[in-house]
């Protein structure tokens, strides 16, 4: 358990940014905290919770869901949604897009991995929170990939330069109980090879408690024989009126003698991204209601009992569904799509695969 040193009241500010990488998060807390899902300990201390989407990116969607988990566990007494993170922390819980293969090799200096983030104002919060204990997850497929076989050299593996002085990038991670751990982070992941900060156990006993939380409308979902999940195109420029989404066309061309012929397909949109103005003559497509399509996918899954194919191109999903961290029946086919031609859908396939 993680020694947090008020025993009365803990305060903790938890990034978000995917509805996946909160069930992570909690898979953390639960872990660290040792939450108790089901009932409140009579001595349990106040937890108080702040959330906040540090990038742009984050859609709506993703903090509700976060209020909604959160707020749930009976632990948890408060939680709350800021821009800013302001206030002194016993834990706080960033994101991180380091490599797992390094993740269980090393322990990162604070100071290198707040380097290493995609948005500015983020890099600056985690040099400047006021926190006990500073944690980070990993939350996705952009951090499984194996790296090359070939070890960088000592320097840089160890040493970086910031501002042109010589600090420390990383140290070997069997010397964790000797460090600071405000100046030394701990990054925990499905996939690290430490128990210590390996969540899956606890990513999964997150899953199925969630899943009984959530009741979906059972009917659509047994009515469901094939699924594609939809992806969110990698346009150099999202936000440009002439980009144009032929994720529909290349499924169709990519998977055309896989696809059941008579049978419906349901399409469950990325939460990111709506596919808009696709005509097809050849098979009946089905969007999930807002309502369905809300709930996240690996619950949706298992409540899917007649279920028969899987179609994804490769994204995180995919990948649970590959490594069956995510529990179907072995007779539901996964068919990840692989176009032969456009870096808008194909950008990950071979990320995949390298994690696999």
């Amino acid at each position: 358990m993680l020694k947090i040193f008020s025993t009365k009241k803990i305060r903790i500010f938890i990034e978000v940014t995917s509805v996946l990488q909160i069930q992570f998060v909690i898979a953390i807390l639960i872990k660290v905290i040792r939450f108790n899902l089901f009932t409140t300990p009579e001595k349990s201390p106040e937890i108080n919770i702040e959330i906040g989407a540090l990038n742009s990116h984050v859609n709506k969607g993703a903090i509700e869901f976060a209020k909604f988990c959160l707020n749930s566990i009976p632990n948890i007494s408060e939680v709350k949604e800021v821009k800013t993170p302001l206030n002194f922390y016993d834990l706080v819980i960033f994101r991180t897009n380091l490599k797992i293969d390094s993740c269980n090799k090393h322990l990162f200096s604070r100071s290198f991995i707040a380097n290493t983030g995609n948005v500015d104002s983020t890099k600056q919060i985690i040099k400047t929170i006021n926190s006990k204990k500073v944690l980070f997850v990993d939350d996705g497929l952009s951090n499984w990939r194996r790296l090359a076989e070939k070890e960088p050299s000592f320097l840089n593996t160890y040493l970086y330069k910031d501002k042109g002085i010589v600090k420390f990038r990383a140290v070997p991670i069997n010397l964790s109980f000797f460090l600071s751990k405000k100046k030394f982070v701990y990054i925990y992941s499905i996939l690290h090879l430490r128990k210590s900060f390996n969540i899956l156990d606890e990513y999964k006993f997150f899953s199925f408690w969630l899943s009984e939380l959530i009741k979906p409308d059972i009917e659509i979902l047994n009515d469901i024989k094939q699924l594609y999940i939809g992806i969110w195109p990698a346009f150099s420029d999202r936000d440009r009126d002439d980009n144009i989404d032929n994720q529909i066309d290349f499924f169709e061309n990519s998977e055309r003698t896989n696809i059941l012929p008579n049978e419906k397909i349901y399409i469950k949109e990325h939460p990111k991204h709506k596919i808009e103005n696709f005509n097809s003559e050849n098979y009946h497509y089905i969007t999930l209601s807002e309502n369905i399509a809300s709930i996240p996918i690996e619950i949706l899954l298992v409540k899917m009992k007649n279920l028969k194919k899987i179609f994804s191109y490769p994204n995180t999903t995919a990948y649970l569904l590959k490594k069956k961290i995510i529990p179907l029946e072995d007779s539901v086919e996964i068919h990840v799509i692989k176009p032969k031609s456009d870096e808008h859908y194909a950008i990950n396939y071979n990320l995949f695969y390298e994690a696999l």
